[in-house]
């Protein structure tokens, strides 16, 4: 009998389509999803952690029996520890909403930590926090800085930004806990400030009461705006034509927990005012071709879809040159350590040694 040929080899865009349409279905609460036969683990899981959606993956494949003994315990721990560390950031959080609540202070909770706290997730433990961000008015935002620092929290800025004419002040962080919170004075950067203003939230923010605390939350349809704008207007991964994975699984809960709540005609007016339609169909069109999302309108995703792979699926070379760079804008040491002679002569020595090593 002749063997059989073994099946194609997934590409860098299939796995994330594959990836994309799991947490999508797992957000309608659907694990009727098939994986291919020959599932290649290790490139699902990096493509997951390249794009900061692990935990979500982990939450979309609970259960299933064609889990690898490893890799089920692997994405057990991964969905534990993110939700042990959610409870440890609302909990410092919480402390830090008491002593603003103490001084009159109400603020908005943003983003992720806002949809956490709204629930439009089956599983709070499938939104990876990178830190919290929290609105107020521009009066108050140094008082409440100032009450961060008294609770013993420690300025850690970026010496690439000016905060002088940034849309939040300096980063807090507490060094116990490792949290980091930012006092917003806008929601989005200053090139952006026309479609989503501060005045725009506090307008139509939501009052709760979270744990012994009050806060408030953006409006669904602020937080959809809010969503679109940082992903792809201000990160600008709409102009670079990337796909953030954790923002669009954002945008698809949205769409998933409030459905009509949402004024999708005061969404396109914002957008359109703004010369950014385009920006708000092609997002639309992506969330509902790769996570399953009701179409709200009617706008082709083909075009934006072939432009996303295109990025996507380049050359293995190019794929190692984009994580060198990102550790060496981390550790520009790195760079010299690298380009310098003697380190290529330790690395041609070592060569040599494997080489002769394996002719025996």
């Amino acid at each position: 009998m002749l063997d059989r040929a073994p099946p194609p080899e997934m590409s860098r865009w299939d796995i994330v389509r594959l990836l994309c349409a799991l947490i999508g279905a797992s957000l309608k609460g659907d694990r009727s999803l098939s994986l291919p036969p020959a599932m290649n683990w290790q490139s699902l899981i990096e493509a997951a952690s390249y794009r900061l959606v692990t935990p979500a993956l982990a939450f979309a494949l609970q259960g299933r029996r064609e889990l690898p003994a490893a890799v089920r315990d692997y994405l057990d721990g991964v969905l534990f520890l993110n939700r042990d560390r959610n409870r440890l950031m609302f909990g410092v959080l919480a402390d830090a909403l008491r002593a603003f609540n103490h001084a009159g202070l109400k603020p908005v909770l943003l983003k992720g930590g806002a949809n956490i706290v709204a629930d439009i997730y089956p599983d709070s433990a499938m939104r990876l926090l990178g830190d919290v961000d929290l609105l107020l008015p521009e009066a108050e935002a140094a008082a409440a800085a100032q009450i961060l620092q008294s609770l013993g929290y420690q300025p850690a800025p970026n010496d690439r930004l000016s905060y002088s004419e940034h849309h939040h002040l300096v980063p807090q962080c507490d060094p116990v806990s490792g949290v980091t919170i930012e006092i917003h004075v806008q929601p989005v950067l200053r090139d952006w400030h026309r479609v989503l203003t501060a005045a725009d939230i506090f307008a139509q923010a939501i009052p709760l009461q979270f744990q012994d605390c009050a806060v408030f939350l953006p409006s669904p349809t602020h937080r959809v705006i809010h969503t679109i704008v940082h992903s792809e207007l201000s990160d600008g991964n709409y102009a670079l034509r990337r796909l953030d994975v954790r923002q669009f699984m954002e945008l698809a809960a949205l769409m998933q927990r409030y459905g009509e709540e949402i004024e999708w005609a005061a969404v396109q007016a914002r957008f359109q005012a703004n010369a950014q339609t385009a920006v708000l169909e092609d997002s639309l069109a992506v969330a509902a071709a790769l996570f399953g999302t009701p179409k709200v309108h009617n706008y082709p995703a083909e075009d934006r879809l072939r432009l996303l792979q295109s990025t996507l699926d380049r050359s293995d070379v190019n794929w190692l040159m984009e994580r060198v760079a990102a550790a060496v804008s981390l550790q520009p040491i790195l760079l010299f350590r690298i380009l310098h002679p003697r380190s290529w002569r330790r690395i041609a020595k070592a060569l040599r040694r494997d080489l002769q090593a394996e002719r025996w």
